[in-house]
């Protein structure tokens, strides 16, 4: 199983990598989780309010590794409190920098229209201030 979960991700465009992959984790929390797998799960409900504990963060922590040859600590369940965050913690694992939320997207498009007026303006390169 885990080669293909990593062939399926490396076979998808960078858009529907991070779909796939948040639709995987939660399955895994799901199934760990003792939830029905046709239940929906919210992704911004902490996963120790669903029931992770000590034990079921070892497991998920094998099965993670395993099927998609990274590297994972269980306090990384700490660290990431909702199933959300670890997705975002494991996408930018997997994926760097094309990882980014729209929201980023949006934010860093924005910081360089604001520097390229700047620039427009007083002719000046705001990038390479302190």
């Amino acid at each position: 199983m885990s080669a293909g979960i990593l062939a399926q991700l490396k076979a998808l465009s960078k858009l529907d990598q991070k779909d796939f992959l948040a639709e995987y984790v939660k399955g895994e929390f799901k199934q760990a989780l003792y939830i029905d797998p046709l239940d929906p799960i919210s992704i911004n409900v902490s996963i120790f309010d669903l029931g992770l504990n000590s034990l079921g963060a070892v497991t998920l922590k094998q099965r993670f590794e395993t099927a998609l040859a990274c590297k994972i600590d269980t306090t990384d369940f700490f660290a990431n409190p909702t199933i959300g965050h670890f997705i975002e913690n494991l996408s930018d694992r997997l994926f760097g920098i094309e990882s980014l939320t729209n929201t980023q997207k949006q934010d860093t498009s924005m910081h360089n229209m604001v520097n390229d007026m700047l620039r427009t303006l007083y002719g000046t390169d705001t990038t390479s201030q302190g």
